[in-house]
């Protein structure tokens, strides 16, 4: 489909080149605002089923073909700082933050840094549910840990598993689920509080 869109999609990328993507992204958004974003154009209609697609695919080979995420979520960064704005590019902004986490202090804060302000901008600008679940998995789950408290993180990860049950997303439900387990164990939570909460899960 994103071929016929006119994307070219790679069948693999070299380290260096994916490495260099990323660092011409960082570049392009260094100093991009939640005013920015807020009030960016909206991008045509062709080009946001591209974004969509992409988002699609970014969940997938986030656990399928990881050395193609950061492809993926670049691209989307870069289509949208070309050609405008739309909702899907604001979870392609939080899945480019999960690219760039970790890798150093100045990294990680600026991965929080556009998760937050793409969060903010979605609830201002669209208030979409069904990217909801999506959305909380990806930040509360994969990058706000390293610069919000663990309890902020779980709470949150409850409420993306919810989202997720009420607008049919089980799958992505279930995966912030575990993410709530695991943060829940980091926390410091007694055992018999996490098991009682896996068996809540699993009843459903």
């Amino acid at each position: 489909v994103l071929s016929q869109l006119g994307e070219i999609i790679p069948e693999s990328l070299h380290p260096k080149k994916k490495a260099n993507m990323i660092e011409a992204t960082s570049k392009s958004i260094k100093n991009t605002s939640e005013t920015d974003l807020f009030e960016m154009k909206e991008m045509d209609e062709e080009l946001a089923i591209s974004i969509k697609f992409y988002s699609l695919m970014a969940t997938v080979a986030f656990f399928a073909r990881p050395g193609m995420f950061a492809f993926i979520t670049c691209r989307m960064v870069c289509l949208t700082m070309k050609h405008g704005i739309c909702k899907y590019s604001l979870l392609g902004f939080i899945q480019y933050a999960m690219v760039c986490v970790r890798k150093t202090e100045k990294e990680t804060e600026s991965a929080s840094r556009i998760g937050n302000i793409a969060i903010s901008c979605l609830k201002k600008r669209y208030d979409v549910a069904e990217l909801q679940p999506r959305v909380l998995l990806g930040y509360y789950g994969f990058v706000a840990f390293n610069t919000d408290t663990l309890q902020t993180c779980a709470a949150m990860l409850v409420q993306g598993f919810d989202a997720g049950m009420s607008t049919g997303e089980s799958g992505t439900a279930f995966l912030c689920s575990a993410q709530h387990m695991k943060t829940s164990l980091h926390t410091g939570e007694k055992l018999p509080s996490v098991l009682d909460k896996v068996d809540y899960y699993l009843e459903l």
